[in-house]
This record gives structure tokens, C-alpha cells and sequence, in this order.
């Protein structure tokens, strides 16, 4: 499959069968372009997918979406095992948002056209803490307000 860039038209590469990414997809003949914008924005991976045409489901905080993945550099980092995920990791994207009038309402579409950082998740670290032995300080009770009279 090849991917083409959305913004110049122009192949960016190959991908092979049955890799992470896919192409975005063409409207109906029915169909009537409304909106077609492109921004940066950061999203946390719901759900890569790591087969071909599968759409990953991405977050904005306030709700999720699938889209397409057509940045081939990145395409080519999730094949080759050059990059990996985490649970709470975030991708800063370009995105291209386009939606269509169709018979039955309006239909949207989001492409990933390019990453530009994966910011992984925060490192989670041990703290050297005893509950038990540390137990005594935090219910001390000389530490607590006297009741009010």
C-alpha cells in the first residue's frame, strides 16, 4: 500500500501488508466535504492497532476517537520494534479532521498525517516506605487539633 501525504499529494513511502498503519479512507460518492482542517494536539493511546487498515483509538481527555495513522517514518518506527507504548502514553500529532454530509448525518474522520513526539508515560518509582513502622507518626494523636470545648 502506499501512503500519500494529504497536504502535498505526494507518496511518502511504502508500507507492507499487514503493518500498524493504514490509509485514510475515500467518501462515498454521496458524500459532501463540509469541513477539512488540520491541527497539532496531543492524545493518549486508548488502543494501537498493529494490523493493516486497523484504526488506533486515540484520547483528547474528554473523549476518544479512532484514526487513521499515514505518517510513514512513524509507520516504519511501530513495524521495526524502534518504538514501543505504555499505558499513559501520548502522541503530539498533526491531525487532519475531515467530516462529510451524508444521508444519514454527518460522518468525521481523523488521520494522524505526522508525529511529532511520543511522550511516554511517567516512570512510576518506589519510595523507601514502612506503613507499619511510619503508621504511629501519621495517626499520632498529639499531632491532631484538640476537640472543641
Amino acid at each position: 500500500m502506499t501512503v500519500t501525504s494529504t497536504e502535498q499529494g505526494t507518496s511518502a513511502g511504502e508500507i507492507a501488508r499487514g503493518t500498524a498503519c493504514s490509509s485514510s479512507v475515500s467518501p462515498a460518492p454521496d458524500e459532501l466535504l463540509i469541513i477539512d482542517d488540520i491541527w497539532d494536539m496531543a492524545f493518549s493511546i486508548a488502543s494501537p492497532a498493529f494490523k493493516e487498515d486497523g484504526k488506533w483509538r486515540l484520547s483528547d481527555g474528554s473523549s476518544a476517537f479512532a484514526a487513521t495513522i499515514s505518517d510513514a517514518e512513524f509507520c516504519h518506527a511501530v513495524n521495526n520494534d524502534l518504538v514501543s507504548f505504555s499505558k499513559g502514553d501520548s502522541l503530539v500529532c498533526k491531525v487532519r479532521a475531515r467530516q462529510w454530509q451524508t444521508s444519514n448525518g454527518t460522518r468525521t474522520d481523523y488521520e494522524v498525517i505526522k508525529v511529532a513526539r511520543h511522550l511516554r508515560a511517567a516512570s512510576k518509582i518506589s519510595l523507601p516506605w514502612d506503613f507499619q513502622k511510619n503508621r504511629a507518626t501519621l495517626y499520632d494523636s498529639q499531632s491532631l487539633p484538640e476537640p472543641a470545648a
